[in-house]
């Protein structure tokens, strides 16, 4: 949760970095450094103070990350139990029972004219 908000955090500072349309001209809002980085420390101080101010969103988050959690354990453990299956074991008893036969030599076409 916290790298996502990392990184749109990062992607808002670098296109705010970025040029504006010319043609918007006087109209343009603009933001000094100065206030993109008291903006920023803001945010950071709003987010880590979260769980203060709302304690059960803190808690139903904490839950949904615990279930979010022991499902990709429960199927990673399902993929690789399925990767790791040998697969001489899919083999039915009418398969493994054909006897082998070895393949005819490719006939060659008689030469001439």
């Amino acid at each position: 949760m916290f790298r996502l908000l990392r990184i749109a955090f990062w992607l808002s500072i670098v296109i705010l970095l970025l040029p504006g349309d010319p043609e918007r001209g006087e109209d343009a809002p603009s933001v000094t450094v100065l206030e993109l980085m008291i903006a920023a420390r803001d945010i950071v101080w709003d987010i880590s103070h979260l769980c203060e101010r709302n304690p059960d969103l803190c808690a139903t988050g904490g839950e949904v990350g615990q279930i979010i959690a022991e499902k990709a354990r429960y199927n990673i453990g399902q993929l690789t139990e399925y990767l790791a299956a040998d697969d001489a074991d899919t083999l039915t008893p009418g398969d493994a029972a054909v006897p082998w036969q070895e393949p005819e030599a490719p006939q060659l076409a008689a030469a001439g004219g």
